[in-house]
C-alpha cells in the first residue's frame, strides 16, 4: 500500500507482487554490490574478502528465497 500525506491509503498492490518486489530487487543489489565489492578489492586482499562477501550473500539470498516462498503461498484476496 501506499499512502498519501492525508494518511489514506492512495494505491495497492495484491499481498503476492507486494511480497515479491522487494526479494528481487534485493537480491538485484546485492548482486551488484558482489560484482562491485570484488572489483574493488585490491588483488591482495581478494582471497581474504571473497568468502566473507559469498557468506553474507548467501544469507541475504536465502532471507529473499523465504520472502519469495511466502509471496508464492500468499493468495489474492
Amino acid at each position: 500500500m501506499n499512502w498519501g500525506f492525508d494518511g489514506k491509503p492512495n494505491s495497492w498492490a495484491p499481498p503476492r507482487v507486494g511480497l515479491a518486489i522487494i526479494p528481487v530487487l534485493g537480491t538485484l543489489v546485492l548482486l551488484a554490490l558482489a560484482v562491485l565489492l570484488a572489483w574493488l578489492t585490491p588483488p591482495e586482499e581478494r582471497a581474504a574478502a571473497l568468502p566473507v562477501i559469498l557468506l553474507g550473500g548467501l544469507g541475504l539470498l536465502a532471507v529473499h528465497a523465504g520472502h519469495l516462498h511466502f509471496a508464492l503461498r500468499q493468495r489474492d484476496d
